[in-house]
């Protein structure tokens, strides 16, 4: 609170000294490096003075740090005539398109038991132990012999070859 009812004060030593559209950044820098900043003192006048130095440093700390030149973009002003060009969204998701389809091409070429251990272990990262007893509780006789550890990262091993394999193929041998 006490930092607060001199934000007023900051912002105007803030504003003799930096352009007015940075003005808010750089006193709330201020703000928050004397909130974080352990004060210990026995008398609000040391506290304004703590604050004054906080301010004198962030004011050289905004002349001294290169800052980003930074346009709007198009994407986000449709209405304006005077920003044009090209956006930072590229509206082309025929690539992610193409990896989910090859995606589950792989998965499709999957026994039920495999295609159990691929979901549980590659794509929702369980240890290959979680994996082979979710298997085995969830497929139980159907399975013989039971899941075990080392089949869950053989096959795991072998969906990944298939899919690199399937991803080269779409892409045209890259």
């Amino acid at each position: 609170m006490l930092a607060f009812r001199r934000l007023g004060d900051v912002e105007r030593r803030v504003r003799i000294k930096i352009p007015k559209a940075d003005v808010q950044d750089v006193a709330m820098e201020v703000m928050t490096s004397a909130i974080r900043t352990a004060f210990d003192g026995q008398s609000v006048g040391q506290f304004v003075s703590l604050l004054h130095t906080i301010t004198d440093r962030r004011i050289a700390d905004y002349h001294r740090r290169p800052r980003l030149d930074t346009q709007p973009l198009p994407e986000e002003n449709q209405e304006s005539d005077d920003i044009w060009g090209e956006g930072a969204v590229d509206d082309d998701f025929t690539s992610e398109v193409d990896l989910r389809s090859v995606i589950n091409q792989a998965m499709d070429e999957l026994s039920d038991a495999h295609r159990m251990v691929v979901d549980l272990y590659v794509f929702r990262k369980e240890t290959a132990k979680e994996t082979a007893e979710e298997v085995n509780m969830a497929l139980g006789d159907d399975l013989d012999p039971e899941m075990t550890e080392s089949n869950v990262h053989q096959i795991a091993k072998r969906f990944r070859v298939r899919l690199k394999e399937l991803l080269e193929d779409a892409r045209g041998g890259e």
